[in-house]
């Protein structure tokens, strides 16, 4: 059984936290979440909110409202997390620190707000976050069979990680390109990520089943180990040339 909280007005929400000590605990992921409120889930100053799962989370707009946001307080757990909406970091020390377990299922944008708010997700256990818009955070760490799926729907307009201190994916962790309405040509850059630092096996598993390109074109991944950059080229990866130059010289080698 599920523990239901669902809110009615304008400034109703589902879980508030504000003021030294106000701490509130749910043990269980089967939380089932809905508020007409601006934040449904809200950790003012010196609040603190765990969360160790969310089986539904349903803010008041998924576009515009934040499912989570903490305004000086904090918002961590571990679990499964299923919700869409924006997580927003705010005020002195806010944070919010997520270690998402699984098979975890998350759309969204994440945004820091203050030089000292800080936002730490850690994906698990083939755990998915599909990007929307452009996304802060402090730190994120994906392990295998975890994915960050992002979205490119013009030559300027793709889902991107804007800004985070560390971004770092383990051996298998999935990197899933999604084209929307547009089709890259060849010198097309995206800079789906922008950290301090990097720490990306070469191990990595890149996706493009959903972004094939046109007939003499090629997704260019050497760049993303070093910046977080993917580009078109009409220049085959090597790998792709070796795999050619192997082909003609067994075709060579049978004529003789």
């Amino acid at each position: 059984q599920a523990a239901k909280i669902h809110t009615a007005g304008g400034s109703a929400y589902a879980i508030y936290a504000t003021g030294a000590g106000s701490n509130i605990a749910f043990e269980s992921g089967d939380l089932d979440l809905k508020s007409s409120a601006n934040y449904a889930i809200y950790a003012g100053t010196g609040g603190k909110i765990t969360l160790n799962g969310i089986k539904l989370l349903v803010p008041k707009s998924t576009t515009t409202a934040d499912a989570m946001r903490t305004q000086g307080g904090t918002i961590e757990g571990v679990g499964r997390y299923t919700f869409e909406g924006r997580m927003t970091s705010a005020g002195t020390n806010g944070k919010i620190d997520l270690k998402m377990q699984n098979g975890s299922i998350y759309k969204g944008q994440t945004v820091i707000s203050g030089t000292t708010a800080k936002i730490n997700l850690s994906l698990e256990d083939a755990s998915e976050w599909t990007l929307v818009g452009s996304s802060s955070l402090s730190t994120l760490d994906a392990d295998a069979g975890s994915s960050l799926i992002f979205t490119i729907s013009g030559a300027a307009d793709f889902t991107r990680i804007s800004k985070s201190e560390s971004f770092s994916l383990d051996d298998g962790a999935i990197m899933k390109i999604v084209l929307g309405d547009y089709n890259p040509v060849d010198g097309d850059t995206f800079n789906l990520v922008s950290s301090d630092l990097y720490d990306i096996s070469k191990n990595i598993v890149f996706d493009f089943s959903e972004a094939e390109l046109a007939d003499g074109l090629f997704w260019d991944i050497d760049d993303f180990f070093e910046n977080g950059t993917i580009s078109v080229t009409s220049i085959p990866e090597p790998a792709a040339i070796a795999a050619a130059i192997g082909l003609a010289a067994a075709i060579l080698t049978w004529h003789r």
